[in-house]
């Protein structure tokens, strides 16, 4: 928490967040959620990596899902989060080239 109360008060223009919220309950969760959006400008940069899709639906204008070092959707957090959750909970996300991709080239997004 020292570490990104630091990165709040530099106010910089790109922001890079390795798992903000690792380790915190819901509540605190929230907190550090709302205090991104509210310290964030729009001209700012904002890269968050998370292992929890939802999280990027909450303050994310643009997703990027990466597997084994390679981008497998690309797009709005509308079009890429539901299919992302969807496949998650049914293959956990292992294979880039199963489900998600196929469901992706279907219209919910584009694969890069």
């Amino acid at each position: 928490m020292l570490g990104l109360a630091r990165v709040f008060l530099a106010q910089p223009k790109i922001w890079l967040l390795d798992e903000p919220t690792s380790s915190l309950d819901m509540e605190s969760e929230k907190r550090v959620l709302d205090a991104i959006k509210a310290n964030v400008k729009d001209d700012d940069i904002l890269v968050i990596a998370s292992h929890r899709p939802a999280l990027a639906a909450q303050v994310a204008n643009r997703v990027l899902i990466v597997q084994g070092g390679e981008i497998v959707a690309d797009g709005k957090p509308e079009n890429i989060i539901p299919n992302v959750m969807k496949n998650q909970s049914r293959t956990g996300l292992k294979d880039p080239q199963g489900p998600l991709k196929n469901s992706l080239d279907k219209g919910a997004g584009h694969v890069v």
